[in-house]
């Protein structure tokens, strides 16, 4: 297990949904703003570099397997993309989906899946 997969740190919004922190901070999103007490976008970009620089090494042996939560791994793919964080955005991630992080030519990392809910 690896700590660095855990959801993003919601902070003082834990448990409310867009749309009431909408009312209190128009235009806000997690992706953009972060939360108070919680995680900033620079912060989850960081622990997702850091995550996808130590299993780099790896790779080369194998595949390997993350088991994340939905903000989190959206933003893991956007990283793996080399977009910013706030991109994580466009992706979808449905709890019960997965995805597949791949390289295209063996050096240009892409988004070969994502979302899927089957495997076949």
């Amino acid at each position: 297990m690896d700590d660095r997969l855990v959801e993003w740190d919601y902070g003082e919004y834990e448990g409310r949904t867009t749309t009431e922190i909408r009312t209190e901070q128009p235009g806000w999103s997690i992706w953009e703003h972060g939360a108070p007490g919680g995680e900033t976008p620079e912060q989850v970009s960081k622990r997702a570099d850091d995550l996808i620089a130590d299993v780099a090494p790896t790779l080369a042996d194998g595949d390997v397997v993350f088991v994340g939560h939905g903000h989190f791994s959206r933003a893991l793919m956007a990283r793996w993309v080399g977009l910013p964080v706030c991109e994580g955005a466009r992706l979808m991630m449905d709890a019960p989906a997965w995805s597949v992080l791949g390289h295209y030519h063996a050096d240009l990392r892409c988004l070969d899946h994502v979302n899927l809910h089957s495997l076949g």
